[in-house]
């Protein structure tokens, strides 16, 4: 959902105030806006949408596997893929900011061909690092330092190749 906030956050700076528009995006483990469309899981039972959820591996078991906590959770994912689910129809408009993304192969809910279809949103320079084959959607705490690096290699990158024109 992250990556989907930003799009649409860089989107609607670059049309109000160009001046303002982000140099660059980081997109990591971001599936494209419109993922969800054709599905709906908002009007869904939670067990339902805690399977998915535990498809994807965004939640550890603990909080999954307890009732409690499912119910308490419940509403607010429900409110998110209602959210996405919203946005998976808006019409796509192209975007004209070097992209990097990070992500990994054995993501359940990012591969490679749904990482792919950025380009239908995106009309500049895109990048990408792939991480470790056991690092699946949520790589972030595992990986946290090799996330950071690559950043900082992308941000650095960039600056130079904007210097040079």
């Amino acid at each position: 959902m992250g990556g989907t906030i930003a799009y649409f956050l860089a989107k609607k700076i670059a049309e109000k105030n160009p001046e303002l528009t982000p140099k660059t995006l980081i997109f990591s483990a971001a599936a494209v806006p419109d993922h969800m469309k054709n599905k709906r899981l908002s009007d869904k039972e939670n067990e339902i949408i805690f399977k998915e959820i535990k498809r994807i591996g965004t939640m550890p078991e603990e909080l999954t596997d307890n009732q409690e906590l499912v119910d308490y959770f419940a509403s607010m994912l429900r409110a998110d893929y209602k959210i996405l689910e919203e946005i998976s129809e808006i019409e796509v408009q192209k975007i004209d900011i070097p992209t990097f993304f990070i992500m990994c192969h054995k993501d359940s809910l990012t591969s490679c061909q749904t990482i792919l279809k950025w380009k239908d949103y995106l009309d500049s320079k895109i990048s990408f690092y792939m991480m470790p084959a056991d690092a699946g959607h949520m790589y972030l705490k595992k990986y946290k330092e090799v996330v950071a690096d690559k950043i900082v290699s992308f941000l650095d990158l960039n600056s130079e190749e904007e210097n040079d024109q």
